[in-house]
């Protein structure tokens, strides 16, 4: 099962993991989400995290796609033998490092807000492959239509 979000033109799956990870980065980049629509259900509760069709704005759209830009620069590019990267999931291989000393390593210089490591998300996101995928999300939140979430 995945996340297929849709701006009608253009779409993008995201794993049953990687989405809700997503949502979570974009927060600790400033995003401030203003929650889902769904026409069907007028006590709809806003979430993301859902698979019926629930729409995002292109304002909120838009911002998620600013909390992304402003992530992208400190996703580390752990290619070249250092990852195994299909879109969706990453399997981390640092080496002599454990992924613990890894993540110590840039925690030192990280500073989490809340909820999961920043520094973790920014490993789960590294990789040209997962880079390349986030900026094709953020293209899809930036044709200025919002997107559907199913």
């Amino acid at each position: 099962m995945a996340y297929y979000i849709t701006n009608g033109e253009y779409d993008i799956r995201y794993n049953l993991n990687a989405w809700p990870l997503l949502l979570e980065l974009s927060s600790h980049y400033g995003w401030k989400p203003k929650g889902t629509k769904l026409d069907s259900d007028e006590s709809w509760a806003g979430d993301y995290q859902t698979m019926n069709g629930a729409s995002v704005e292109s304002e909120d759209a838009s911002n998620l796609a600013d909390a992304l830009e402003r992530a992208l620069p400190d996703i580390p590019d752990i290619d070249n033998g250092e990852s195994d990267s299909v879109w969706g999931s990453n399997a981390i291989k640092m080496g002599s490092k454990t992924i613990e000393e890894a993540l110590d390593e840039l925690t030192e210089y990280l500073n989490p807000p809340k909820g999961e490591s920043k520094s973790k998300l920014l490993i789960r996101f590294g990789g040209e492959l997962e880079k390349e995928k986030l900026r094709y999300f953020i293209d899809i939140c930036r044709e200025g239509k919002g997107f559907t979430i199913s």
